[in-house]
């Protein structure tokens, strides 16, 4: 509801002439992994689908997803379509970053995965990796505005210090051919703070919508719980990024909860972007 509040705000606040707003999601959703007990995807799934229905976002980047819980996003979701690959095989082993895409508004283009390693045309794990990594990548065009739009998600590896160094200059690289010159979102779970310099590597390229957002709301400072129940939850590693031009008008970080146990060991984050008209 606070968000549904903000958003009738926004548009009161806009000039009729305006351009259009868009929404986006990053979620970690948690791989579907039978030892978390009580937080097991069973009992998480219909929360987390009914969330991203409420939202009705335009796209949705998701990390840790398994071909199991595509398939259920896919059935729940019914609007949306997704794009990405399994990023053991390329096809459907492993977990997937998938983008869904709200297929009624939007119309793609052309889309494509890399590994985050020496050889991203095939699926492989790099460097000091602990496992395969990929960036999935789309590009859409908005059916009603003919806005374009270049999308991207992403996982970084948890423990390879030197495959995340690797992976930012692949990312920057990979967004930078892709893009051209269009607006582009950067979704994903990067497993990096804002103290680091990698962080700081980013944001040189990129903007981090929680810092530039002229509204901004949160529960907590991080977007990790661990499916911890109670605690400060401030380590930030979710981020969305966006194009430097590109005017961010909300981020929000909610902390989702069913019977005051976590939707996810990741808080969701959700921002509202405003387009600008960009040539191919």
């Amino acid at each position: 509801m606070k968000l549904l509040i903000t958003l009738l705000a926004l548009c009161v606040t806009l000039p009729i002439n305006a351009q259009k707003t868009y929404k986006a999601i990053s979620y970690n959703i948690r791989w579907n992994n039978i030892a978390d007990d009580l937080d097991q995807w069973d009992n998480r799934k219909e929360a987390i689908g009914n969330f991203l229905e409420e939202e009705k976002p335009d796209f949705v980047g998701m990390q840790e997803v398994l071909e199991d819980q595509l398939f259920f996003l896919n059935k729940y979701l019914v609007y949306y379509t997704h794009i990405g690959v399994g990023r053991d095989d390329g096809i459907k082993k492993g977990e997937f970053c998938p983008i869904f895409y709200d297929a009624v508004k939007w119309q793609i283009l052309e889309n494509e995965t890399i590994w985050l390693s020496e050889t991203p045309g095939n699926a492989s794990r790099g460097w000091d990796a602990a496992c395969n990594r990929v960036v999935t990548y789309g590009l859409f065009v908005n059916i009603e505005s003919g806005d374009t739009l270049s999308v991207f998600n992403t996982h970084f590896d948890h423990k390879g210090e030197t495959a995340r160094e690797e992976s930012v200059s692949l990312l920057q690289s990979f967004v930078e051919t892709k893009s051209k010159n269009r607006d582009y979102i950067v979704l994903g779970d990067f497993n990096l703070t804002p103290v680091t310099t990698l962080y700081r590597s980013l944001t040189n390229v990129f903007k981090d919508t929680r810092e530039v957002a002229n509204h901004r709301y949160e529960e907590h400072s991080g977007t990790f719980n661990d499916f911890e129940l109670e605690g400060e939850f401030s380590r930030r590693i979710d981020y969305i990024f966006t194009k430097p031009s590109m005017d961010v008008l909300l981020y929000d970080c909610p902390d989702l909860r069913i019977d005051g146990r976590h939707l996810s060991d990741h808080f969701p984050i959700v921002v509202i972007f405003r387009s600008i008209k960009n040539t191919d």
